[in-house]
C-alpha cells in the first residue's frame, strides 16, 4: 500500500527489546518466591518469544537496575 506523504525507500526490519517489571506478593519464604519466578521463567519460554533474558535478583532498595541495562 502506498501510503500519502510516506517516504519511498526499502523496508527496514527494526527488531525492539521489551523490559516488563512486575512487584509481585506471595506468602512464604525467599526460596518459595524464587521457586515462583523459575516456574513463570519457565512459562515464558514455553511460549513463542524470540528471547527470554535470565532472571536478575535486586535486594532492598538497590537502584542498580539502570547500571545493569548500560
Amino acid at each position: 500500500m502506498d501510503w500519502p506523504g510516506a517516504l519511498h525507500h526499502e523496508r527496514q526490519r527494526h527488531d525492539m527489546g521489551l523490559t516488563i517489571h512486575y512487584q509481585l506478593a506471595t506468602t512464604g519464604d525467599e526460596a518459595h518466591a524464587r521457586k515462583l519466578v523459575h516456574r513463570l521463567r519457565q512459562a515464558a519460554l514455553d511460549l513463542p518469544f524470540a528471547h527470554i533474558g535470565e532472571i536478575v535478583e535486586f535486594r532492598g532498595d538497590e537502584r542498580v537496575i539502570q547500571d545493569y541495562w548500560r
